[in-house]
């Protein structure tokens, strides 16, 4: 027990030392992990986007494919036999025959050019970062 009597404890000082010294540690972690956390989010917003573009046009591309009838109403807006896809620039929708189909797309453009069929689709993150994808389809005559 003699041990006992001749150990000293700590002063303040050393306490509030190694408090800054943990806290600075802790504070370092915490920004990592947190920019760990904000990176990954800002990256499967980016595949949910690139996702849905090539969803988009793959739907549309088959349809093309399938088609009897293809009219072009305007840069906007294709009209592949019966239905209607077009896009509405005020609500970033995607329309098929005048109901939502795609939201979140920022531009939409198919254009007739050589007998070649050019589809483009812009898709905008909550991070405002863009994906284009863009496709063109030959059509058999």
């Amino acid at each position: 027990m003699s041990w006992l009597k001749n150990r000293k404890g700590i002063t303040i000082i050393e306490f509030i030392i190694t408090f800054a010294l943990i806290s600075t540690v802790l504070v370092a972690g915490y920004g990592l992990f947190s920019s760990g956390v904000n990176n990954f989010g800002r990256q499967i917003d980016n595949v949910d986007n690139q996702s849905k573009a090539r969803q988009v046009i793959r739907h549309i591309s088959s349809e093309i494919r399938k088609a009897e009838v293809i009219e072009f109403k305007d840069e906007g807006s294709i009209k592949i036999d019966e239905t209607l896809y077009s896009f509405d620039e005020g609500a970033n929708t995607l329309l098929k025959d005048g109901k939502e189909f795609v939201v979140g797309i920022k531009a939409f453009k198919a254009d007739l050019i050589n007998g070649e069929i050019f589809l483009e689709i812009t898709t905008l993150a909550n991070n405002d970062k863009e994906f284009t994808l863009s496709s063109s389809i030959f059509i058999r005559e």
